[in-house]
């Protein structure tokens, strides 16, 4: 039995058929617009008063996000003009876009894509190292920033021209560049195989798609608001934004990450947020972040994606839903977009386990192979494979390492090999069973061991370095084996993860560095990952020696999930994610009446370093007039206690 289901396709003929509102033409496949500009115009044509984008503190309707795309687009024409119509799409200069999302940095996105060029969004939360990487990768000329990153903007490599989102002018219609289907719309740079980030090629074929899937996996209609919580500098960022954008829905964008946990679940209710897109991590810090029982009236979806959820997770969660919501797990890849979908509606049994990651979505035909490519029998296990028109394109100027994924197929498709261990059911269901390689996904984002082993390599005191992906699924830590260079200082595991994460996201940096003489190497000179010594045991070490470490142990060890936390020890190295960082800053400024950013943890990263650091915080809040010495927080401890983790 050959082992290949095709996603189905809805006929609804408009949306108004579901919302009772303005008429709007469905975005279908194959399409009749060459690319997205083209799309979004029919969009603002149609529902010209309904909003567009909003993110609590501005919003702009589809009238007015068509006029600024119009203005930027005009504006950004000349400073392009050597590339465009003479150059090759896919050779042109990308343009990059460095800002905290919000309706500036969408309505720039839109923008860049009308002129025939790639769009490169970077995530503002990279560190400043790994952004220039990335946008020399790219070959990025031209940067759209906001005033807080022009100066970074302006000392990257290849660099030539930063400039502001908006249009500086009065708002104009621009001369259409006229892309067509497959010309480059984003570039999505993911972590790569051979120690630099790799960028995939979504074209505007794959960006029309994404309107197409999402309208009919999520049901989207011009009545929707659509939640972009999530990076927009990532797939499943962009996926939101042309989901909403793309079906006339309200896109309402937020970075908890910048605002804080508790911040978004207050602005989910404020904003109306119907339809909620996160990864599991996220919807569990959301959960932890409500109180028990309250619910988000206007919710009517939720979906995760990027790692494994769990029942618990779906449970713990319903009681925030109202009637009627479902939840919806799926499973997808920068190279792909979605690609499945299993949904769980009111009144559904809760899997017991993880919840599967489901059938294939429309526009999607998925396969599970055998070695040598043979399609394997229903319950067997294989390697996952998926086939569509719509993919991406492969990675950006790098033939070689897209054929390694991508072959076109005699239809005119394209199949895409996952890497994924997998099996399928009889009824097309899927269940993935690990990677086929070393890469691991941590906190929802996909990590290629080899890239974190080239960073540590580089640095002065190391001459060897392996990086593997250990634990368990819910619980993927990256572990660094180092063998020190003998004729230098010994580094410290701490220190080594400092100079790491001067380069990489924070979930690139090995949770636990191992320091050995060398390497343990087979016959054949390859490391023998199976020789490698298990990271110690954690050692809390010192207990915490002042009523402010004491204090500061007691907000960090729930947050983390520990019983007790060591003075020496570091919050980030104990697992501390962004989203635990705000959690933490806001609980400690609550109670110490101090001011805290992200680079006081970054300088002072063990608890007693940041206790000082609190501590001399006050004095000077002391000094200007502020609040006294002892926070509030000191009054609830008793001497010499230690607190108590939540499980």
């Amino acid at each position: 039995m050959t082992e290949e289901m095709a996603g189905g396709q809805a006929a609804v003929p408009h949306a108004a058929a579901a919302t009772g509102g303005p008429e709007l033409p469905l975005l279908v496949m194959p399409p009749r617009w060459a690319s997205a500009a083209e799309r979004l115009r029919e969009v603002a044509a149609s529902v010209p008063d309904r909003v567009a984008i909003t993110t609590g503190d501005a919003e702009v309707s589809y009238a007015g996000l068509q006029q600024r795309v119009d203005a930027l687009t005009a504006e950004l024409a000349p400073l392009l003009a050597d590339d465009a119509g003479v150059t090759p799409a896919d050779a042109r200069q990308p343009v990059g876009i460095y800002a905290e999302q919000g309706v500036d940095s969408v309505a720039a996105m839109f923008a860049v894509m009308a002129t025939g060029h790639a769009c490169v969004v970077l995530d503002v939360l990279l560190p400043p190292a790994r952004a220039a990487v990335i946008v020399e990768r790219a070959g990025v000329g031209v940067v759209l920033a906001d005033a807080e990153r022009r100066d970074a903007a302006e000392a990257m490599p290849g660099v030539h021209t930063v400039r502001d989102l908006a249009a500086d002018g009065d708002a104009r219609v621009a001369t259409p560049a006229v892309p067509t289907l497959d010309d480059p719309a984003t570039l999505v740079f993911t972590s790569g195989t051979t120690g630099l980030p790799k960028g995939v090629v979504w074209t505007q074929r794959t960006v029309l798609a994404c309107g197409q899937t999402s309208r009919e996996t999520l049901r989207i209609t011009p009545d929707d608001r659509v939640s972009l919580a999530l990076p927009q500098g990532f797939a499943v960022g962009q996926l939101s934004v042309f989901a909403a954008l793309l079906n006339g829905a309200t896109l309402c964008v937020r970075d908890p990450r910048v605002h804080g946990i508790h911040d978004l679940a207050e602005w989910i209710e404020a904003t109306g947020v119907t339809v909620l897109n996160c990864t599991p991590s996220l919807l569990r810090s959301l959960h932890g972040a409500l109180p028990a029982g309250h619910v988000l009236p206007a919710l009517r979806l939720v979906t995760t994606a990027g790692e494994k959820v769990y029942g618990s997770d779906v449970s713990d969660f319903r009681q925030h839903l109202p009637a009627g919501a479902s939840f919806m797990n799926w499973m997808g890849s920068s190279e792909t977009e979605a690609l499945t979908s299993f949904e769980i509606r009111p009144g559904d049994p809760v899997p017991s386990g993880a919840v599967p990651i489901g059938t294939a979505i429309p526009l999607r035909t998925l396969s599970v192979l055998g070695p040598t490519d043979e399609p394997v029998p229903a319950g067997e296990v294989g390697v996952l494979h998926a086939t569509s028109e719509y993919f991406s394109s492969g990675y950006w100027r790098d033939p070689a390492a897209t054929a390694t994924r991508f072959r076109a197929e005699p239809d005119g498709r394209t199949r895409y090999c996952t890497g994924d261990r997998a099996r399928m059911d009889a009824d097309g269901v899927v269940e993935i069973l690990g990677r086929g390689d070393d890469s691991v996904k941590i906190r929802g984002y996909l990590v290629e061991p080899a890239e974190v082993e080239s960073v540590l390599r580089a640095l002065p005191d190391v001459v060897d370095a392996v990086v593997r992906g250990t634990g368990t699924d819910e619980h993927v830590r990256l572990v660094a084996w180092v063998v020190p260079d003998p004729h230098r200082p010994a580094p410290d595991a701490q220190g080594l993860r400092r100079e790491v994460g001067q380069q990489l996201p924070e979930w690139m940096v090995p949770r636990d560095v191992v320091l050995l003489p060398e390497l343990p190497r087979n016959e054949r000179g390859k490391v023998d990952v199976g020789a490698l010594p298990a990271p110690a045991e954690r050692h809390e070490g010192a207990a915490p020696a002042t009523d402010v470490e004491r204090a500061v142990e007691q907000v960090w060890a729930p947050i983390l999930g520990v019983e007790h936390v060591g003075r020496e020890e570091s919050f980030t190295a104990l697992g501390g994610e962004s989203l635990d960082v705000e959690e933490m800053f806001t609980a400690l400024s609550r109670e110490f009446g101090v001011s805290l950013v992200v680079d006081d943890l970054a300088g002072n990263p063990t608890l007693a370093e940041f206790a000082a650091l609190l501590t001399a915080k006050q004095a000077e809040a002391a000094q200007q007039g502020g609040r006294g010495p002892v926070g509030r927080l000191l009054g609830r401890l008793g001497r010499g206690s230690r607190g108590t983790a939540r499980h």
